[in-house]
């Protein structure tokens, strides 16, 4: 299964344990606001070929 994480305010405890439970089974990709700029049409197709899309 494809993850896809979007952190808007960064890494936090939560996400980050939860970051690794899904890793040991899962596909995890992690976009995280406060670090890169992301274009628009790149995250929307981002959100369309995941699985699943957690927004912390």
């Amino acid at each position: 299964m494809r993850v896809l994480q979007i952190l808007t305010d960064g890494p936090g405890t939560a996400s980050g344990d939860v970051l690794k439970l899904q890793t040991t089974e899962h596909e995890v990709e992690v976009i995280d606001f406060t670090n890169m700029d992301v274009s628009y049409e790149e995250l929307v197709d981002k959100i369309f070929t995941s699985d699943k899309v957690i927004s912390w």
